[in-house]
């Protein structure tokens, strides 16, 4: 998932998805991002994500 997407970013997207319990909060969800700055990653793992790949993907 794109971390930054209009409307409702990534990081609310996660926490809305975690939110409805069951089997939808057990969804894996990858953080998909150009923002590769130190600290990035613990970040998206903090706030419901199982992983992050950054941008660009070869």
């Amino acid at each position: 998932m794109d971390h930054m997407t209009p409307g409702m970013d990534g990081l609310e997207t996660v926490a809305a998805i975690r939110a409805l319990g069951g089997d939808r909060a057990r969804l894996v969800i990858v953080a998909l991002t150009a923002n590769a700055v130190s600290g990035a990653r613990e970040r998206f793992l903090e706030n419901g994500f199982d992983d992050c790949l950054s941008k660009p993907i070869e």
